[in-house]
């Protein structure tokens, strides 16, 4: 299956952008999946759709965050107890 140029992309649109929004759509990552970059021009899937990425649904980091750097700050630290310097 070929990819699309952007022009082409455009044109299967039901409503029709200008080239600059679908750049703008393809760097803020609403254009799914995303398109490739060939040289100057980007080539997308013909099956690309427009996305909220807030809608999308990642899969990253699924392990339980275990005194982790969030999870501190989060609960935040107890204040360690210094142990007073002997004089010298």
């Amino acid at each position: 299956m070929p990819l699309l140029t952007i022009p082409e992309f455009i044109a299967r649109l039901p409503k029709p952008r200008s080239v600059e929004q679908v750049r703008r759509w393809i760097r803020a990552g609403k254009i799914q999946p995303p398109p490739i970059l060939n040289g100057r021009e980007y080539l997308i899937d013909p099956a690309a759709e427009k996305r909220d990425p807030s809608q999308i649904k990642h899969f990253g980091n699924t392990r339980p965050d275990n005194n982790s750097l969030t999870t501190r700050i989060k609960n935040g630290k107890e204040k360690k107890t210094r142990q007073p310097r002997p004089a010298a």
